[in-house]
C-alpha cells in the first residue's frame, strides 16, 4: 500500500504544534504562553485542526463518488441529455 505524501506531509505539520508547545514549556521562560503572538499561532493551528476535521471527510467523501462516477460509464442510449 502506498502512502501518499499529502498524507504524509499533514502528519508533520500536526507535529510543529506539539513540538512548537513542547519547545514553549522547555524554554525556561525565554518564551511564555502568555506572549501574544504564541496564543495567537495556537488559536490559528486549532482552527486549521477544525476546518482540517469539517472539510477532510467530505473532500474524501466527493473523490469517492466522483470515481464512482468516472466508473459508471456513459449514459445509456436514449438517455435524455443533461444531469
Amino acid at each position: 500500500m502506498v502512502i501518499p505524501l499529502s498524507s504524509v506531509a499533514e502528519y508533520f505539520i500536526y507535529a510543529v504544534f506539539v513540538l512548537g508547545l513542547a519547545l514553549v514549556g522547555t524554554s525556561d521562560k525565554a518564551w511564555k504562553f502568555e506572549q501574544t503572538w504564541i496564543w495567537l499561532a495556537i488559536v490559528l493551528y486549532i482552527g486549521i485542526g477544525l476546518s482540517h476535521g469539517i472539510v477532510m471527510p467530505n473532500a474524501r467523501r466527493m473523490k469517492g463518488l466522483a470515481g464512482e462516477l468516472v466508473a459508471g460509464g456513459p449514459p445509456p442510449a436514449g438517455a435524455p441529455p443533461g444531469p
